[in-house]
């Protein structure tokens, strides 16, 4: 048979000390003073707290990063469009390397034609050029 128990602490009723909160308990009163609810509403008040300085750093760094990518795409356009514009300059500066070195091949025919007409007597004499490979245009 079990000895006597020990009495402990009587079980007492108490009010919540949570702001506007009628609760009451039945039994011993905790520390604080707060019933679970009031308890469980301070730690979430606790945590919106204590996450609310992070959350807004991750939002300054996210509208950071925005703004870097708005800038990036910028210069990504404009790089875009100098290559372009620098292709096109290449382009033209080809076609009139080539233009001229046609009217100079045609102006030297011209003029070995001419010779041949009015120096016939040359014609004999006269080497053909031959055909040599272009040389690079730059």
């Amino acid at each position: 048979m079990p000895g006597p128990r020990e009495a402990g602490p009587a079980l007492v009723w108490w009010d919540c000390e949570g702001e506007g909160c009628d609760a009451t308990g039945h039994g011993p009163r905790p520390q604080d003073g707060l019933c679970g609810r009031c308890r469980d509403r301070a730690e979430a008040e606790a945590i919106e707290r204590a996450t609310a300085g992070l959350r807004a750093a991750a939002e300054a760094e996210y509208a950071a990063q925005a703004e870097r990518a708005k800038a990036a795409a910028k210069w990504a356009l404009l790089l875009e469009d100098a290559y372009a514009e620098h292709a096109e300059r290449e382009a033209a500066a080809h076609a009139a390397v080539r233009a001229r070195r046609r009217a100079e091949a045609e102006e030297t025919r011209r003029l070995r034609e001419q010779l041949a007409a009015e120096h016939p007597e040359l014609a004999a004499y006269a080497q053909q050029p031959e055909e040599q490979p272009a040389a690079a245009p730059f």
